[in-house]
């Protein structure tokens, strides 16, 4: 196979008579070619993130969150991928770093506790014995389970109200609380 002349491809390459009157509206003349590189931008909504060598948003993974953005495309890893602090967890597909906490266990269901309160009000948890909350579970007046992977439901009563106790996984109508 010969070897093919690819220098008109360098920028500010002078190339005569190269572009016909289909493309450009002139019959004659040259053009000076500069070419122009610009990024992709893809758009990830909350949850989600763009993984390493990817043009597709994927769901973020247990223990880490990810705002939503605009991201460009990385040969290099992740982008939009926040991994949880040191000892701090959360459920999939979630968003902000108050999301990242701690579990708490009922039987065999769990609880993902936040780092401030996602509802008002919010069940609260003082784990240093500080007089301060440390971490907080969503409380919702819909009949709902824990968490979006069990049936079961944690129900606490606030003077005449029955809360149910739940996390991040569950969507809640917040104008009832």
């Amino acid at each position: 196979m010969a070897d093919v002349d690819l220098s008109f491809l360098m920028p500010n390459t002078v190339v005569p008579n190269a572009c016909i009157f289909e493309n450009t509206g002139v019959y004659s003349g040259e053009f000076v070619m500069v070419p122009v590189y610009e990024d992709t931008i893809y758009t990830c909504e909350q949850g989600y993130y763009l993984p390493m060598e990817s043009e597709i948003c994927a769901r973020c993974p247990e223990n880490a969150y990810c705002p939503g953005g605009e991201y460009t495309y990385s040969e290099n890893g992740a982008v939009g991928l926040n991994v949880c602090p040191d000892g701090t967890f959360a459920p999939d597909g979630m968003w902000e770093l108050a999301q990242c906490g701690r579990k708490l266990h009922v039987d065999d269901a769990i609880v993902y506790l936040r780092t401030t309160p996602g509802t008002s009000p919010a069940l609260r948890f003082d784990v240093d014995a500080d007089g301060v909350a440390d971490y907080f579970a969503n409380l919702a007046t819909d009949d709902v389970p824990m968490n979006k992977n069990t049936e079961r439901k944690l129900k606490i009563k606030s003077g005449d109200v029955v809360y149910f106790v739940c996390d991040d996984t569950i969507e809640i109508s917040l104008d009832e609380q």
